[in-house]
């Protein structure tokens, strides 16, 4: 099997595996109003025992940040504060995958979050996904891991009953045939930003 149909392969079944753990977690919430499973989790809490921040680093942004889907992004980098946090205290000596996760946090918040969620923004954000998903993979050095890293980066991203609800919505505007192209291959998928 030629690799880039094994990638679309394995890619499609994460994401119909994603999708029914998350609709299930979004059933939940709606239901009970809160998480199925017991929280803080010591990934999804690193940022909060973690003190070596540069100076200068937006502050935690607290249940101030929680109050709207776009949260607070203090210093404009297109990255709320508190994922921008947490991202730094997950990997605090790994620049070139602390880039490639805000890379992924601002396609689900350019994007997966929008407010105005359309056919045309979702065709443009089809190449940011492939880059940001690429970039992943090739920083945390394979599909598996790079997917396990997404994945504990989403759960920071929807971290609320309101985005989690949000991202859903969204999701389900996208039809089969606005996934359906080429999806390149690229040489250099990642910002550095």
């Amino acid at each position: 099997m030629p690799r880039r149909k094994k990638f679309w392969l394995v890619l499609i079944a994460i994401a119909v595996i994603a999708a029914l753990i998350y609709g299930g977690q979004a059933w939940w919430l709606r239901k009970h109003g809160g998480s199925p499973q017991a929280l803080p989790n010591p990934i999804l809490d690193v940022d909060k025992h973690f003190s070596r921040f540069p100076p200068g680093f937006p502050a935690d942004p607290g249940e101030a940040g929680k109050k709207t889907i776009q949260g607070i992004d203090a210093d404009h980098d297109g990255v709320r504060d508190d994922v921008q946090r947490w991202i730094y205290a997950f990997a605090p000596n790994e620049p070139k995958k602390q880039m490639a996760l805000r890379q992924m946090t601002r396609f689900y918040q350019e994007y997966s979050l929008n407010d105005e969620f359309n056919p045309d923004l979702i065709a443009r954000g089809k190449e940011p996904l492939d880059r940001a998903v690429q970039c992943i993979y090739r920083t945390f050095n394979d599909e598996m891991h790079g997917y396990a890293e997404e994945t504990y980066l989403k759960a920071k991203i929807l971290n609320t009953y309101s985005r989690v609800k949000r991202y859903w919505e969204n999701n389900d505007k996208i039809t089969t045939k606005e996934m359906e192209g080429d999806h390149p291959r690229y040489e250099s998928p990642c910002d550095n930003q």
